[in-house]
């Protein structure tokens, strides 16, 4: 008896240990919700993505569910972001059909009416850098790469406007 007591003080205090995050009601991420186009330039060629953002998990992430317009499409992302409080700073969790090696975990602070996202990869960091654009309704997303010096180089440009 005195053994569970004891497993059971000790599972307590543990999760006392790990706080939960309470819902992420962001004003700035909910800009992101509801059904999206993007216009996207990609290393010159211009292509046409959907997205889909809605809250899950408890209103604690933001899911965005993106598409290229082809039937089957050729890609898809599923990106999770949320709220890391001990940390002040937002998460987000990328993974698309490349599968799990190239899925990753970005992380950002929010500056003014952007947040961007560094994702660490093997061979570089990847930034992507969401801009809310009040004026335009709609959402402006670079995506950069970075060459053997560390210096940033274009990989995306994404014109997001409601559908």
């Amino acid at each position: 008896m005195k053994k569970a007591l004891l497993a059971l003080a000790l599972l307590a205090a543990s999760l006392a240990a790990h706080a939960v995050e309470p819902p992420l009601n962001d004003p700035f991420l909910e800009n992101l919700t509801g059904k999206w186009k993007i216009e996207r330039k990609i290393r010159g060629t211009l292509v046409a993505n959907t997205l889909e953002g809605k809250w899950v998990l408890q209103h604690k992430f933001l899911q965005l569910r993106m598409k290229d317009v082809a039937n089957p499409p050729k890609y898809e992302a599923l990106v999770m972001i949320g709220w890391d409080g001990s940390q002040e700073r937002y998460v987000a969790h990328w993974m698309d059909v490349y599968g799990g090696r190239l899925s990753s975990v970005g992380y950002g602070k929010r500056d003014g009416n952007s947040i961007e996202f560094r994702f660490d990869y093997p061979d570089g960091p990847f930034f992507n850098t969401f801009t809310w654009e009040p004026g335009e309704r709609g959402w402006t997303m670079i995506l950069e790469n970075t060459d053997k010096d560390g210096k940033r180089v274009p990989f995306a440009e994404d014109h997001v406007r409601r559908r």
